[in-house]
């Protein structure tokens, strides 16, 4: 129940993105549009899942009237503002839990060689 409030604001994302494109759809189709990109996703197949993401998103918006070529540069456009946001969440999260890079990647200084004592 929890995340019925970002599918919402996800949704409204894309009607904001619809309406800079010109399109004049109702909220159901722009619903629609949501679960198919986030259906996208659910399984990996590209990086970023580019290519499937912007054929559900497109051949939604090509059901509901649009052309496919505006379909598909609309289904590009929220695709990158999703995929920036997330990117920029993550980062700033990162920040303020100051996490450093070599942390997230894994890298790690030599392991500490013992002493003669057995101390490392």
């Amino acid at each position: 129940m929890l995340s019925v409030p970002a599918w919402l604001v996800e949704t409204a994302m894309f009607a904001l993105i619809g309406r800079a494109f010109g399109f004049d759809y109702g909220y159901p189709t722009y619903l629609a549009a949501m679960i198919s990109a986030n259906l996208a996703v659910a399984i990996p197949v590209a990086l970023w899942n580019f290519g499937p993401y912007e054929a559900l998103v497109g051949g939604i918006l090509t059901a509901a009237g649009a052309d496919a070529a505006t379909a598909v540069s609309y289904a590009l456009t929220v695709h990158l503002a999703t995929s920036l946001w997330i990117n920029a969440t993550g980062l700033l999260a990162f920040w303020a839990m100051r996490v450093r890079p070599g942390e997230i990647l894994g890298v790690r200084g030599p392991p500490a060689v013992p002493g003669p004592g057995g101390e490392a």
